[in-house]
Formats: C-alpha cells, sequence, structure tokens
C-alpha cells in the first residue's frame, strides 16, 4: 500500500489514465476518489508539520534553523514585555503568532551577600523628605572668610558730650566762665572670637555604592545639609556671641498687644543708631500675628484666603523655630558675623579600624567657622506675652 504522498500521487496518475481510456472499473473509481481525499489529508498534515518545525527554529531548534534576529531578542527589545502584552513573533512562511509572555524578574544570591539583579531594572532611586531646617539668620548676618583660627577685634563705646558752648567772659586762666568744652567719652573692650569645627560621619558598604550610583551624591549632599543646619544653630546657640547668649541685646518688656510691642522694640533699634533688619519669630507665634484682627474683624495681615501680608510696621518677618516661642528679635542682624575658615567638604576613606578589609567607607563632611557679634545692641529681644 502506497504510504508516502509521492507514491499516492502516482497511483493517483494511474488510476487517472485507465478512467480517460474508459477501461476502469467501479472499484477504480472508488479508490481514486479515496486517494484524492487521502492526498489533501497527508498535505495538511505536512503543512502542518513544517509550521511546526519552524516554530521549532524559532523557540529552541538548531542554529541553522533559528530566525534571526532570535527570540530573545525580539522579547527583551518589546516595549510591553514588563507589563505581559502579547509579543508578536514574525515566523518565515507563516502568519505571526501572539505569544503572551511575561517577564520575570531573574535575581541570583551573591556570594558577597546582596542578591544581584541580571536583568536591568527601572530603579526609581530613593525618596527623601527634607528634614533640615531652612536658613533663615543666615541670610541676615555677614558672612565672610578667614584664614586664622581665631578673630580679635576692639569693641569701641562712645559717649557723645557734645554740646552748645558759651563764648568766655574772663580770659584768666582756670578761673573764667563760659567757653569750657565738655569731654566725650570712649571705653574700649577687646574680644576674641574662635573658630569652631563642625563635623559629622556617615558609614556605607562598597556594595552599596556600587549597586546605587546616586548614592554617594545622595550621602554627601544630606552630610553638607547637617553642617549648614548646624552652623545656622550656632549663629543662636554659640555660648559666647549667638543671638541667645550674647551680651549687650537690648530687651523689651511686652506692651499691650504683640504689635504695640514690636513697635516699641522698633523704636529702641532706631535709638541704637541702627534700621531694622527684620523681626524674627517663632513660627507658634507668627500664627497670632497673622491671625490678629481690629475692631471689626477685619484681620490685619490679609485673612485666611489671601498670603500673609509678612511684615510688621513695615519690617519683614522671618520665621524659625530657633527663636523661642513667646519671644520675638527685631534689629540689625548684619553685625552678627561667621566667618568660614573652612569650607564645607566631604572626604571618602577605608583607612578607618578595619573598614579596609570589610569593604566599608566613612564618609567625612566638615567645616570650620567663627562666630561672632560686633553690636549685639542693636537687636532687641521682645517678650511677646
Amino acid at each position: 500500500m502506497p504510504t508516502t504522498i509521492e507514491q499516492i500521487e502516482e497511483k493517483q496518475a494511474a488510476l487517472a489514465d485507465l478512467l480517460e481510456k474508459g477501461i476502469s472499473t467501479d472499484d477504480d473509481k472508488a479508490a481514486l476518489t479515496g486517494l484524492v481525499g487521502t492526498i489533501e489529508t497527508l498535505k495538511s498534515a505536512v503543512g502542518a508539520q513544517d509550521a511546526l518545525d519552524q516554530m521549532k527554529g524559532i523557540v529552541g531548534g538548531t542554529p541553522e534553523t533559528k530566525a534571526a534576529p532570535t527570540l530573545a531578542d525580539q522579547i527583551f527589545a518589546s516595549d510591553g514585555i514588563k507589563s505581559g502584552t502579547p509579543f508578536k513573533v514574525p515566523a518565515p512562511g507563516m502568519a505571526r503568532a501572539a505569544l503572551g509572555i511575561k517577564a520575570q524578574p531573574l535575581v541570583t544570591t551573591a556570594t558577597s551577600g546582596a542578591g544581584q539583579e541580571l536583568l536591568t531594572r527601572t530603579d526609581l532611586g530613593i525618596t527623601v523628605t527634607p528634614d533640615f531646617r531652612l536658613p533663615t539668620l543666615m541670610n541676615l548676618v555677614t558672612r565672610g572668610t578667614s584664614d586664622a583660627d581665631s578673630i580679635r577685634w576692639v569693641e569701641m563705646a562712645f559717649t557723645n558730650n557734645a554740646a552748645v558752648v558759651t563764648e568766655a567772659t574772663v580770659a584768666t586762666g582756670g578761673g573764667g566762665t563760659g567757653g569750657l568744652k565738655p569731654d566725650s567719652q570712649n571705653s574700649f573692650v577687646e574680644r576674641t572670637a574662635n573658630s569652631q569645627t563642625i563635623a559629622h560621619l556617615k558609614y556605607v558598604t562598597r556594595q552599596a555604592l556600587r549597586n546605587r550610583g546616586y548614592l554617594m551624591g545622595l550621602i554627601e549632599g544630606e552630610l553638607l545639609d547637617g553642617l549648614a543646619e548646624k552652623a545656622e544653630d550656632l549663629l543662636w546657640n554659640d555660648a559666647n556671641y549667638g543671638v541667645l547668649n550674647v551680651s549687650g541685646v537690648q530687651v523689651q518688656p511686652f506692651d499691650t498687644t504683640i504689635q504695640r510691642t514690636i513697635l516699641a522694640a522698633r523704636s529702641l533699634v532706631i535709638q541704637a543708631r541702627a534700621t531694622p533688619q527684620a523681626v524674627i519669630l517663632n513660627p507658634i507665634d507668627a500664627i497670632n500675628v497673622y491671625s490678629a484682627t481690629d475692631s471689626g474683624g477685619w484681620f490685619y495681615q490679609g485673612g485666611p484666603v489671601d498670603a500673609p501680608v509678612a511684615r510688621l510696621w513695615g519690617i519683614p518677618i522671618v520665621e524659625t523655630d530657633l527663636c523661642p516661642a513667646g519671644e520675638a528679635f527685631v534689629g540689625d542682624f548684619s553685625t552678627l558675623h561667621i566667618d568660614v575658615v573652612e569650607d564645607p567638604n566631604t572626604v571618602t576613606t577605608n583607612s578607618h579600624l578595619d573598614f579596609f578589609a570589610r569593604n566599608v567607607e566613612a564618609i567625612r563632611a566638615e567645616m570650620a567657622a567663627i562666630i561672632r557679634f560686633e553690636k549685639p545692641g542693636q537687636v532687641v529681644r521682645a517678650a511677646l506675652a
């Protein structure tokens, strides 16, 4: 019995020839009809087998039967691979086949400890919530530099006794009247301010730095922000020349309302031969300022819908939680100086302890500065209650 398409087709041709010559029997005609059906069935099966072979060549057959580009090339170049969108694979000689392929993360356990990802993944980085205080007083003081670790200066006080002098009436030495000029007085006090170093450290493994290229910049930025915040703190709390501790700052008691108290403090600053630069408030006290109303219920500072008018008696309001609640500082802060001896900087090393052997890096941020206050009498500390 014929077993291949070629043998079946030869048998079909012979039966067809007998039919044309008119010498075929009824059995020949039935056999011919059966052969035609068999041929069609076999052709369909062979076509399906060819298609299957071609698909095998794409997804895992021998190299010579693979289509180019490979399935892997096409899969990893697909925009929809991560979302599981059906991926269209072109196969020679057949319709495009839709393969619903979902990418799976490939992670191995590295001998160093942390898993290393073999496939590049989307890294959204680290979301950082700013925890550092924004500079306020730092924007009001005088900033400079120094190449020495200490600064000395002479604080001079002057008593002005200038007066109108009448004409002398008697010319005798020492015994006349009129014409005698008063003496104005000076007093001198020597002051010294020393450099202070501000620094801190952070430790991180080399693996963490290698796997997160942005991590070094993030750490250095935080360390430098920490230096700036501490420098701002020193302007308030330095033991000798911080605003809260320096001797010579004027004091204004509470006078009926916050507004009247600030107005009285303003007057003291002007009497000290200075122009008020700012009113510094704690944010808690700023609530009372911005919510204050007149006898008709109208807000002085603009009301809750609009941004508050950040001024009192024409002086800008500055808010910081470094200012003690219940107090305000009014004055000219430009005579408060911060002189930088060493610029803020970062250094990375593995020479600390056994860090070299353990692949640990120490990142240090450091700066040095001198805090000094030349005319604290031009600042007034006012009680708000």
